[in-house]
């Protein structure tokens, strides 16, 4: 399997995502796809990455999943982060 690199045009953009993550100030949904963003990967790669289902990324991206809590931890692992439950709005 190809790892596809993708890339984030604007500079400054991964360090903002980065910070946004671990202020907890995104949705599931979002924060995978940043995970995503910052390490340059296609879903399929990330996917393969973190040890999940390519059927996993899409479905979170998309707002349609259940995941599992072992999915959950793989993600948030991936970005050095952990699974906590957070105020709404980061607050």
């Amino acid at each position: 399997m190809a790892r596809q690199r993708l890339k984030v045009k604007s500079p400054g953009v991964n360090e903002a995502l980065e910070i946004a993550l671990k202020s907890g100030a995104m949705s599931v949904e979002v924060a995978c796809r940043a995970m995503r963003l910052i390490k340059g990967l296609s879903q399929e790669a990330f996917a393969h990455s973190v040890g999940v289902s390519l059927k996993v990324v899409k479905e979170i991206e998309a707002g349609d999943a259940n995941p599992k809590l072992s999915s959950l931890r793989r993600l948030a692992e991936a970005a050095n982060l952990r699974v906590v439950f957070a105020a709404p709005n980061g607050s």
